[in-house]
């Protein structure tokens, strides 16, 4: 074709480009309308490609496959899993992930480190907390058992208790 005949050049008026070959290759640029055009634009293995839409359920089933045909060749080579062997590489930042039960272990193994350090260090100043307070020892009594006080009612009262316990001690049972 000339210079001309290029320029003058429309789909609409070439008999070549009418054709059904060359008629997908044009769509491509326009809207889409009916399902035939979408049908003969889709066989066209480069619209195709440009043009699917994945959706984030396509990607995860493919990968999904593509770990799970990796992992078991993997396992038919190396005995071992392929899950397990890429946590263990430090470049990869993938992390293998715990159990329900191990999780609780971990926690309550934390848990109990810091009790324990808790209790040590209370241990270790108890001594300097009472002494290290302005209060002399007769006062401190008094405030000890002013904390510890308890009314006449009171008093009567779980002495009543303590004694009926005592009196009925020799009644109890108790058996091993």
């Amino acid at each position: 074709m000339s210079r001309e005949e290029r320029t003058k050049h429309t789909i609409f008026n070439c008999h070549g480009c009418q054709l059904p070959k060359f008629a997908a290759i044009h769509q491509m640029r326009g809207k889409i309308r009916t399902p035939l055009q979408k049908q003969r634009c889709m066989e066209n293995p480069i619209y195709a490609a440009k043009h699917q839409k994945l959706t984030a359920k396509d990607c995860k089933a493919a990968a999904e496959q593509l770990f799970n045909n990796t992992e078991s060749t993997f396992y038919k080579m190396y005995g071992k899993s392929y899950s397990a062997t890429i946590a263990t590489i430090p470049s990869i930042p993938l992390v293998l992930k715990d159990t329900p039960s191990e999780k609780k272990k971990k926690k309550r193994k934390t848990e109990t480190k810091i009790k324990e350090k808790m209790e040590s260090q209370l241990e270790k100043t108890a001594l300097t907390r009472k002494l290290g307070i302005r209060v002399s020892g007769r006062k401190q009594d008094k405030l000890d058992k002013l904390r510890t006080f308890e009314s006449r009612n009171e008093g009567e009262h779980n002495f009543q208790i303590q004694t009926y316990y005592f009196l009925n001690l020799g009644k109890v049972s108790f058996s091993l």
